[in-house]
């Protein structure tokens, strides 16, 4: 059973020190639930979408710095 896109917006505020995520193959999971988790869980380090049909190139991203 797919999870609504509703409830994958809310993993973020019931999570806001979460730093990885593996939604791989969640077909509700789309460009705005990645967009969600980046802005409420500022901890995050990694984000898996392999499989995810509706997550575009066009998908907000967060790159961290190099470490020198």
């Amino acid at each position: 059973k797919a999870t609504p896109e509703e409830e994958l917006a809310k993993i973020g505020e019931c999570a806001p020190k979460l730093k990885k995520i593996d939604l791989g193959w969640c077909r509700e999971a789309n460009d705005w639930t990645v967009k969600a988790l980046l802005v409420k869980c500022t901890a995050l380090e990694e984000v898996k979408v392999w499989g995810c049909q509706r997550v575009t190139e066009r998908c907000p991203r967060k790159v961290r710095a190099a470490v020198v």
